[in-house]
């Protein structure tokens, strides 16, 4: 075989396992995000039906509260709006529980627990930043907390730094949640962070902005927040130390079973809620 030939024989497979770990990546992302993001949404529905009698619709864009009469009180305002990112933060503690338990499992549900993990975190702490900004969402439950302004804003300020530091901490996950004995490389470091992470973030982030389409101030505001932990574990990624070794190596392939079922339950979402 010549060289040229084996150039492009190479530069064929890993345009291949690009594409498939891209692939699996992706469909990890939306179906994590589906779980994490609907139960805190039907935690919060909950809560605001049983505790106060408050009726709420559930779209995937979000709640619709049906007060028929009734009005809001600083006794409802406040735990009603404070559940959905505190159940998404005690998700993303569960996640990341369950990743590490993982550790030394070879499977691609792995990626599941990894995405679920940062879902959880900007559900809550990018929810503070997002609602902030948008004036939505959680800072109801901030503002109707008789809390300043001001104080209100540095709390955000504070979540910014908090993002950012997780961010850093989590980059080891990334290579955590990796059962793939080629992407696991240190050659193959730049491909492991855009199949597995980058791309994912990317394409995961445009196909939830397309279901929610027409997209509110608040989602993109989470969108953003969401940048804040991916830039970190990318940067650090590239130079971080890790071993090159598996414990249970296996090819990289598509989950065609995963992504299928991604896109149906994606569907279903979207002509249901």
């Amino acid at each position: 075989m010549s060289i040229a030939s084996s150039f492009l024989n190479k530069d064929t497979t890993g345009k291949s396992i690009l594409l498939w770990a891209t692939l699996n990546g992706w469909s990890m992302y939306i179906l994590s995000y589906l779980g994490v993001y609907l139960i805190a949404q039907i935690a919060t529905g909950l809560v605001s039906e049983l505790a106060f009698g408050i009726n709420a619709s559930l779209h995937f864009s979000g709640l619709e509260f049906l007060l028929r009469g009734k009005s809001w009180t600083p006794e409802s305002v406040v735990p009603v709006f404070l559940t959905s990112p505190a159940v998404a933060f005690i998700l993303g503690c569960v996640c990341l529980r369950a990743l590490l338990k993982l550790e030394t499992t070879g499977t691609i549900w792995k990626q599941f627990f990894f995405w679920g993990f940062l879902h959880g975190v900007n559900l809550s702490l990018g929810a503070i930043i997002s609602g902030t900004v948008a004036k939505d969402g959680i800072w109801f439950s901030l503002k109707w907390s008789s809390l300043p302004e001001p104080l209100i804003f540095a709390l955000a300020g504070f979540c910014i730094l908090l993002l950012v530091l997780i961010g850093y901490l989590a980059s080891v996950l990334v290579f955590m949640s990796c059962d793939s004995l080629t992407l696991i490389k240190e050659g193959n470091r730049s491909m492991l962070l855009n199949a597995m992470l980058l791309f994912p973030f990317i394409l995961g982030n445009a196909f939830v902005f397309l279901l929610k389409f027409p997209v509110a101030n608040y989602d993109l505001g989470l969108g953003c927040s969401f940048i804040l932990l991916v830039i970190p574990i990318y940067v650090r990624g590239k130079s971080m130390l890790v071993n090159d070794l598996v414990n249970s190596p296996k090819r990289t392939v598509v989950a065609w079973e995963v992504v299928m079922a991604t896109g149906i339950l994606s569907i279903l979402v979207k002509i249901l809620l």
